[in-house]
């Protein structure tokens, strides 16, 4: 095969697309949705007004919230101005373990908090907006494995389609070729 760059080989079709095409991924609408959760849990922690100045748990709420907001803005950035391609590090990986390790963070400063509210309805809600959070950071892990996996999957059959292309033929450990 002469044209090889004319061929279209199945492991394109594990690609994830960048660009604004990514927003329409489920991926995509569960990162944008915990971003949303994280900055309404900031805005319902801050904006509540008289809590109690001594304890630290809120305003740690808030900064953890805050960081995470960032990296999750970070991440959808990044696939949107398609970085995620030019970049070859294990990236699905690394979204797995940014969301378990959001998604108990937050639900430790949530729970904290939520024993602590004594009663005052802005820290009650930023609780209720950390644990959906959490909620959505447990499910885009699922997506983060489906896509681990689909990587494993692209890379196998990108070595394949490599060996085709350079014309790579199996050969028996004995040295005979198996009959076929």
């Amino acid at each position: 095969m002469a044209d090889t760059e004319a061929m279209i080989y199945p492991s394109q079709e594990y690609e994830i697309p960048t660009g604004l095409a990514y927003l329409k991924l489920p991926e995509a609408i569960l990162e944008i949705t915990e971003a949303v959760m994280m900055l309404a849990t900031i805005i319902a922690v801050v904006a509540t007004p008289d809590r109690n100045p001594e304890e630290e748990f809120y305003d740690h709420l808030v900064q953890t919230s805050a960081i995470f907001l960032v990296i999750t803005s970070a991440i959808i950035l990044l696939y949107v101005t398609g970085l995620v391609r030019k970049v070859p590090i294990p990236w699905s990986m690394l979204e797995l373990f940014y969301c378990a390790i959001a998604a108990i963070v937050t639900m430790t400063m949530a729970a904290h908090v939520a024993a602590n509210t004594e009663g005052k309805a802005g820290l009650i809600l930023a609780s209720v907006f950390a644990f959906l959070a959490m909620i959505v950071y447990f499910c885009e892990m699922f997506y983060a494995i489906r896509a681990w996996r689909r990587s494993i999957i692209k890379v196998t059959l990108e070595a394949v389609e490599q060996g085709r292309m350079e014309g790579y033929s199996y050969k028996h450990p004995s040295g005979t070729q198996p009959q076929i």
